[in-house]
């Protein structure tokens, strides 16, 4: 019976002891676990002062003092608090504490525990006109992009800013404000501010202000100018380039990138000039292939003649002394077949989808047109009559044709007056005259 006893008090004291280890084990774990909350003036022992009034007093008095000028009419800031989210040493305490002799700890340890969390905004700015800006107003004014954008920094370089400035005009750019730290006198505030107005860069300050006869007044400051990252094109020396746009749309996280190219020259003129002038042809497109180059696009367009109506020598203009030799791809050349290249077309480049666009022509596959043009018999190479596609016109199945460009222009209304748009009338009008030879 005593043996019984004494087996058991030791199985209890066995139990409690590991009890007793575990439950230590677990306060050591939790108290581990937890931050030691931030002691500072604004203590909870106390009352807490109001000090938003206080805060618009500091943001005002920023405005006023750094930014104002005649010409301003509208300061842009946006709509939530954004402390300084600078990489390397820019940032952190000591730095700021160091280089802000007359700082005190009260005021930047008040600065770290306001900014904690942002705050939204409100228009109690003093006097000055102030507009917040929303991250949803700024999404409406970035680049189309398909990356997810770091809206603790104003994306300068992706922003719209002819758009941000046709919005707000004479404006400095986007300001944004941290929260302000104060000292328990409210005699003293720090705040970091940071600006952006272009694709350049951002200039970011710390603000320490002190409170002079009601009145908050900047007494020093640190600041620094934060260059905007180049582009990957313009870090590899390909800026404007084809290889260029495409690097940098793989940056932007974009999947299609779109050129565009206008061409300026000479009018086609009247269809009495045109019929003087070109050689007019009837042909189907039965090839096509688009090329990349250093900056752009080509299309090359193969073409088959149905019926030649009129034919003209090749005028005598400079750049037409010297046109391209047609690619290797769309060779050999028929006597009926001749090719035309065009500052338009679409490819696939390293994943991303280039979309070259022009005042020239598309030419739809198989299609059939009615074309005033020159050829370069030797070469089969032929150019459009005038830049604008003036004198190209589409053929429907029932023998009438109608205008590429549908818009009013001499060869076009004469052309519908004189034939009706008919290839027969135009045909029958372009055969030659037997009588007359």
């Amino acid at each position: 019976m005593k043996s019984f006893s004494l087996t058991k008090a030791i199985c209890i004291i066995v139990v409690v002891v590991v009890l007793l280890l575990a439950g230590g084990a677990l306060v050591v774990r939790y108290s581990r676990s937890q931050v030691p909350a931030p002691q500072t003036w604004r203590s909870l022992d106390h009352p807490l002062p109001d000090t938003s009034a206080e805060e618009y007093a500091v943001y005002s008095a920023i405005i006023d003092k750094v930014h104002f000028e005649e010409r301003l009419r509208v300061y842009v800031v946006r709509e939530h608090t954004r402390p300084c989210v600078r990489m390397g040493e820019w940032c952190a305490d000591k730095q700021v504490s160091q280089r802000l002799a007359n700082l005190g700890s009260e005021t930047l340890d008040d600065y770290r525990i306001q900014n904690r969390e942002p705050v939204a905004l409100a228009k109690s700015f003093d006097q000055r006109p102030v507009e917040l800006l929303s991250d949803q107003d700024l999404t409406g004014l970035l680049i189309r992009t398909n990356l997810k954008i770091n809206f603790s920094l104003i994306p300068a370089r992706k922003i719209q800013w002819g758009e941000f400035y046709s919005r707000y005009p004479l404006s400095p750019g986007v300001i944004s404000f941290s929260r302000v730290g104060f000292d328990s006198q409210m005699q003293q505030a720090l705040v970091y501010e940071e600006i952006v107005g272009n694709v350049d860069g951002a200039w970011g300050r710390y603000l320490v202000l002190t409170k002079k006869s009601g009145a908050w007044a900047i007494e020093d400051r640190i600041e620094s100018y934060f260059p905007e990252e180049l582009p990957p094109s313009m870090q590899q020396g390909e800026w404007a380039t084809l290889k260029g746009r495409v690097l940098d749309a793989k940056a932007e996280g974009l999947d299609e990138v779109e050129l565009s190219l206008l061409s300026c020259g000479w009018d086609i003129g009247s269809l009495r000039q045109a019929l003087a002038r070109d050689t007019v042809m009837l042909v189907e497109v039965v090839g096509k292939k688009t090329f990349a180059h250093k900056y752009d696009l080509t299309t090359w367009y193969k073409f088959r003649i149905i019926e030649t109506l009129s034919e003209k020598p090749m005028p005598k203009y400079p750049n037409y002394e010297s046109l391209p030799d047609p690619p290797e791809e769309m060779r050999p050349l028929k006597e009926d077949e001749f090719v035309i290249h065009e500052a338009n077309g679409q490819m696939e480049i390293d994943g991303v989808r280039v979309i070259q666009r022009s005042n020239g022509v598309v030419y739809s596959d198989g299609g059939t047109y009615l074309l005033f043009l020159h050829i370069e018999p030797r070469k089969r190479v032929a150019v459009r009559s005038g830049t604008d596609p003036l004198g190209v016109f589409l053929i429907a199945k029932d023998g009438t044709f109608k205008a590429y460009i549908d818009r009013p222009y001499p060869l076009r209304d004469q052309m519908a007056r004189r034939y009706g748009n008919s290839i027969e009338k135009l045909r029958t009008a372009l055969k030659p005259n037997p009588a007359k030879s």
